[in-house]
């Protein structure tokens, strides 16, 4: 029984295997063997190629790179050379520039020393031409404008006096951030100067409002200054301006109260 069940199997199995190998039989067929064959050797010839192509560009490769090498070590220590000789040319131009700055400043107090000696003996055209030649080295210096529009008012050139030193605040304005009226948050005491004096030189030309409020300007650095007071009380009396005079004249009394003009102003105040 068992011979018999097993034969049938083998029969099942042999009549199945045949059916599919007839199905994929004429699959099997249809196949080209020539054609496979130099599709094979097509992809086979590909790789080689691709195999050769890789070492010959490694090897050119492994070339160009022995070459670049020194070349880039080269360029490399080239531009390093030519940056160190900039650094170099640039710390010998500084010391220059320092050098010469020194030399510059060294003179400038030479000729500061000599020209406030010269005015001191009320040589100014000396001492004109020393401020100039300060002005010359230094463009900016402020100093050297007050003290020469100082130099051109003591010798009565009024009109280059003004230029002078408005020229000096403009300067100053530039620097410092000076407001067109005057008002400045720090003390400067050579600014005031510089307003003293335009007051001096507007008075002198007859510009008495201009005058006034130069010398304003000037008290709104030095508040208490008595010369600034004084003058602007003397100008406000010219000028018949009554409330400046006994506004300057009430500052006065606070900030020198033993001043001898003092009744002197009243009594030219209550005349107006």
């Amino acid at each position: 029984m068992e011979y018999t069940i097993g034969l049938a199997v083998v029969i099942v199995s042999l009549v199945a295997a045949g059916i599919i190998v007839g199905r994929k039989f004429g699959l099997l067929a249809n196949i080209d063997v020539d054609q496979v064959a130099s599709e094979r050797a097509r992809v086979l010839k590909q790789q080689i190629i691709a195999d050769r192509l890789r070492r010959r560009l490694s090897k050119w490769s492994f070339l160009i790179i022995r070459l670049v090498k020194p070349i880039s070590r080269l360029l490399r220590n080239g531009f390093d050379w030519f940056y160190d000789l900039l650094n170099s040319m640039q710390r010998a131009q500084a010391n220059r520039e320092a050098a010469l700055n020194q030399e510059i400043d060294k003179r400038i107090e030479i000729l500061l020393s000599e020209a406030e000696d010269l005015v001191a003996n009320e040589r100014f055209e000396a001492a004109e031409k020393k401020y100039i030649e300060i002005i010359g080295l230094e463009p900016h210096n402020f100093s050297a404008f007050k003290d020469l529009g100082e130099v051109y008012y003591r010798k009565q050139s009024f009109d280059e006096a003004r230029q002078t030193l408005e020229h000096a605040l403009q300067l100053r304005r530039r620097n410092s951030g000076d407001t067109v009226s005057g008002e400045n948050s720090n003390i400067d005491l050579e600014l005031a100067q510089v307003h003293y004096l335009l007051s001096l030189v507007y008075e002198e030309n007859g510009e008495l409002a201009k005058s006034i409020t130069a010398l304003k300007r000037a008290l709104k650095i030095e508040q208490n200054s008595p010369r600034y007071l004084d003058r602007l009380i003397e100008v406000s009396i010219i000028k018949k301006d009554k409330i400046t005079a006994l506004e300057a004249l009430s500052k006065l009394e606070t900030a020198n109260p033993e001043n001898q003009k003092l009744e002197q102003f009243r009594s030219r105040i209550a005349e107006l």
